[in-house]
């Protein structure tokens, strides 16, 4: 949707995609193994499950998530769009042709008031200053905005029915409706705040509970209080009051269902641009010790060969007597532990590493990682020097390494 590619780049961060959703090894791990009563455990299975439910990340990642998408600047749009349409739908239905506009004045008033509110709102999210404030109360600020709304609808409908005749409510022809205080205008706006909360706000769909939960409170304490105060209440009246309350429930399920499952794809979304940019970087990491660095951001033409007046070249290798009662499995990993050992040391002696060939190691003299000539004769000598000296280190650890190995076998059995 257009509020989540705004909030692409909001979001485009870095984190650790093995510490995301929660998954049934991640809430073997919340559980734990000790001895945990039977209630506890399934207090935190439900806890688990609910947090998988509302798309919550691990506590970290969540935090870091929401930070990043709580961007107060993206507040202001749709904050515009709610504010005034359900003003233009409140002034509609107060100005109707048949009803006594005249008298709905304060009520019209009021209504141009209440978008102080909004106002406010958006002059916060625009200034540097609170900008900080605003992101920590984000989503407080957002149902609140809605909760005003919603308030001030039922608290005007729920007036005019109290004081005003029958000759100064809108026509009773003009609407289907139990009472003034849930008429038309009621009805769509809570409608809409619905659908605004679950499908074009900001809304994260662990705040959506509670939001929905706001509006069709007050939507139903405005049918229960405006049926008590009504008089000559009729039967038609409060099956038409239960069906409109039904409707309610059905909107706000359906839409918070569309919200949800987009916030879903959103949020997985960033799980797999987080694993790309991980992969990306065990790339370039692997690339940086097979390729000298002039070469990374370079383009390569396949194949690629150079050629080099002089060049100090060492391979290291093993004595293949002395692996023969080594098996496989642990001859590879030995391997690799040396080889690791050797990529702190070459640097040292001014080499640079070429790559690894099965069990070989290739080092050459730093030229070749400059890309040019030796500067003179003494330099072509002293980088020879350089490898000879590097050759007997290497052939040191590797040797000390292996039999530290072995002591620490043969002490283990």
């Amino acid at each position: 949707s257009k509020q989540q590619t705004v909030r692409k780049s909001s979001v485009d961060m870095m984190f650790d995609p093995g510490q995301w959703l929660k998954t049934p090894k991640a809430q073997e791990s919340v559980l734990g193994t000790g001895t945990v009563s039977s209630a506890q455990e399934k207090w935190e299975m439900f806890r688990s499950s609910f947090q998988t439910f509302l798309l919550i990340f691990k506590p970290q990642q969540e935090r870091e998530f929401e930070e990043c998408w709580c961007e107060p600047g993206l507040l202001v749009q749709p904050l515009i769009f709610y504010h005034l349409l359900w003003f233009l739908a409140f002034l509609d239905h107060k100005t109707q042709l048949g009803a006594n506009w005249t008298a709905n004045r304060g009520q019209i008033g009021l209504a141009s008031s209440s978008l102080a509110v909004p106002v406010v709102t958006l002059v916060l999210c625009l200034t540097r200053q609170t900008n900080n404030w605003m992101r920590t109360h984000y989503h407080t600020i957002l149902i609140g905005n809605i909760s005003v709304v919603m308030l001030f609808v039922m608290g005007v409908g729920l007036w005019d029915q109290k004081n005003f005749g029958p000759s100064e409510l809108c026509p009773q022809a003009y609407y289907a409706c139990p009472h003034h205080a849930m008429d038309i205008s009621s009805i769509a706006i809570t409608w809409f705040s619905l659908a605004f909360t679950n499908l074009f706000s900001a809304c994260l769909v662990k705040y959506k509970l509670a939001a929905n939960g706001i509006i069709i409170f007050i939507f139903i304490m405005g049918v229960v209080i405006g049926a008590s105060i009504q008089s000559g209440s009729s039967y038609f009246a409060g099956i038409i009051s239960i069906h409109l309350v039904c409707n309610t429930f059905v909107i706000a399920t359906g839409t918070f269902f569309v919200g949800y499952f987009g916030e879903a794809a959103f949020r997985d979304n960033v799980l797999n641009r987080g694993q790309l940019q991980v992969n990306t970087q065990l790339v370039e990491a692997l690339l940086e010790k097979m390729l000298p660095a002039r070469l990374l951001n370079s383009p390569i033409q396949v194949p690629l060969l150079e050629c080099f007046e002089g060049a100090a070249v060492l391979v290291v290798s093993f004595d293949k007597h002395a692996i023969d009662n080594i098996g496989h499995q642990e001859f590879f990993q030995l391997v690799n532990e040396i080889h690791s050992i050797f990529d702190d040391r070459v640097a040292a002696f001014g080499c640079c590493k070429i790559e690894t060939l099965a069990e070989d190691y290739i080092v050459v003299s730093n030229n070749i990682a400059l890309g040019g000539a030796f500067p003179d004769s003494e330099g072509q000598i002293q980088a020879c020097n350089n490898m000879t000296m590097l050759a007997n280190c290497l052939v040191h650890l590797g040797n000390t390494h292996k039999s530290d190995n072995y002591r620490a076998a043969d002490g283990a059995a």
